[in-house]
């Protein structure tokens, strides 16, 4: 039969618990690259309040997953941020609402439930609940064979929404296999990673309390997202690579204090069978802006002309953005802002390290577009 379990709760296999970690980055990877922009016009109060809830729900669910992984709330938070998504993309379009259903009952990862039923545990009192199709068939399987029939599949059932965190009093171990191999992404100060696929990883900074570059590259055709988390600064999230080209970009590393360097994530958008190296790098290392330079999505690069009129031309869809950094390369000042195809001039500062932000193809002109 169905049962709840006692106590604290199931334990999720490793593979489970990266499925819902995955889950937890393809919504944050959506909320990215979604088009909405709180400003563009037309834009209204509900459809801003539909992101924040989409923000609030991603990372509702970071918190979750960190708090307790084997407990159904990062999923639910998950499942809330998509239907806020849902929401938005309704209003957009000038469509009707959508509905929602809750997750299911017994599991999460089952996704929304279809079908509303009577359930009761072992000794216990019957209860409404919402369950996916799957366990419903489940369910009215146990009862038309009755008490006497040998049980179905069991399935687990999330904690309670409110229910505090179990404790676990030893960390769960990995198989020999995976505590004596190297992580991926994981190395000796100094030396490239490489390695093929999504990966979390860690570089140290190629000099101490000093900002640096993190610079990756695949050896074919990709688009990625790469994720940097430094101490003491929130996330970044970069776009990276193209659709015909290898990807090779530089992105920012801030300034950490007395850290010995960052952690990266590196997730692609469609395959994760693409080999790529990802090193960090002195600033003086950065390219330095030609008269006319092409890039496509994020780049990092250094202008050491004088101030002076420019120009920024975007060819893809989706906002975009240049920034000059501080020495810290933590903020910047935003010198450009646009939307769409569109040519934005604007006026060098001086000297330093600059960072477009796009989704596709552009170009950079060092004197004002004619």
């Amino acid at each position: 039969m169905f049962r709840q379990p006692s106590g604290a709760g199931p334990r999720r296999s490793d593979a489970e618990l990266a499925a819902v970690d995955a889950a937890i980055t393809a919504f944050g990877i959506a909320l990215d690259e979604h088009p909405f922009a709180p400003g563009q016009p037309g834009a209204t109060d509900d459809m801003r309040a539909d992101l924040g809830h989409a923000l609030d729900a991603y990372d509702e669910a970071k918190r979750a997953f960190d708090a307790d992984p084997d407990s159904g709330d990062a999923l639910r938070a998950v499942d809330a941020g998509r239907h806020a998504l849902a929401c938005l993309d309704a209003r957009l379009a000038g469509r009707p609402l959508p509905s929602r259903r809750p997750p299911c009952f017994f599991d999460a990862r089952h996704g929304p439930s279809t079908t509303d039923t009577t359930w009761a545990p072992a000794h216990g009192t019957p209860r409404g609940i919402a369950v996916c199709t799957a366990c419903a068939v489940r369910l009215g399987d146990e009862a038309a064979r009755g008490p006497a029939a040998p049980p179905p599949p069991e399935v687990r059932a999330p904690a309670r929404a409110h229910a505090p965190a179990p404790v676990r009093p030893t960390p769960r171990p990995l198989p020999l296999a995976r505590r004596s191999a190297p992580k991926p992404g994981s190395g000796p100060p100094g030396e490239p990673r490489t390695g093929r696929g999504n990966v979390r990883g860690f570089v140290h900074y190629p000099v101490p309390d000093r900002p640096a570059a993190l610079r990756v590259r695949t050896e074919t055709a990709a688009v990625l997202t790469v994720v940097v988390r430094t101490p003491g600064a929130p996330e970044r999230r970069y776009r990276v690579g193209g659709t015909s080209d290898s990807a090779d970009a530089f992105l920012p590393l801030p300034r950490a204090g007395e850290a010995a360097g960052a952690r990266f994530e590196l997730i692609f958008a469609k395959t994760d069978a693409v080999a790529w190296t990802v090193e960090s790098s002195p600033l003086d290392t950065l390219p330095t802006l030609p008269l006319r330079h092409e890039g496509h999505a994020c780049e990092l690069f250094r202008h050491t002309g004088q101030p002076g009129a420019a120009g920024l031309r975007n060819a893809g869809g989706g906002d975009f953005s240049l920034l000059a950094l501080d020495a810290d390369l933590r903020d910047g000042t935003q010198l450009v802002r646009g939307r769409g195809p569109e040519t934005v001039a604007f006026t060098w500062p001086g000297p330093g390290c600059y960072l477009v932000r796009a989704r596709g193809p552009w170009s950079l002109r060092t004197e004002a577009p004619g």
